[in-house]
């Protein structure tokens, strides 16, 4: 499992970076070189779901999660964290658990074409942090009809702090 995570600095400095996260442009494909010197004109250019991941993970750890909701699943399944299916999300979401989760939609194919390009977004303490169509990084409720008729599961990436 990602070390840095298990421990209660890991945890306190990534529930500090969602909480004090500014308002981020949207941008289909836009993602942010943490190590490039224009990390932040990037940034302020846009990102996308991914891309907002990706950054909130670099911001609290440093360089970690990998680009792309398809990527970032795929890190988490292969890291072991605790997985929650459809349902799991829907009984965990709203908890004020202060537990930080990572919740996705999958990409849907057509013939063998990406018909619609998959989703992913932090759930903490009952709100939704994400970076969504044209909207820039927002919170709204996780059960939201656009999210739940589609969430496919999510993964609990903190634990509460003692």
């Amino acid at each position: 499992m990602f070390k840095t995570l298990e421990t209660p600095r890991g945890q306190w400095e990534l529930r500090f970076r969602l909480l004090r996260s500014i308002r981020i442009p949207y941008r289909w494909g836009g993602k942010v070189r943490p190590l490039s010197a224009d990390w932040w004109t990037a940034l302020q250019k846009g990102v996308d779901c991914s891309g907002f991941t990706q950054w909130v993970f670099w911001k609290a750890f440093g360089p970690s999660i990998p680009e792309g909701s398809l990527g970032q699943w795929q890190w988490l399944d292969k890291h072991g964290f605790k997985r929650y299916s459809r349902a799991g999300y829907v009984a965990n979401c709203l908890w004020r658990d202060h537990r930080v989760r990572i919740a996705f939609i999958p990409p849907r194919y057509r013939n063998g074409e990406l018909a619609e390009a998959g989703h992913v977004w932090l759930v903490y303490d009952g709100r939704t942090y994400e970076s969504y169509g044209g909207h820039g990084f927002g919170s709204r409720h996780p059960l939201t009809p656009a999210l739940l008729r589609r969430v496919k599961e999510c993964f609990v990436i903190t634990e509460p702090l003692r």
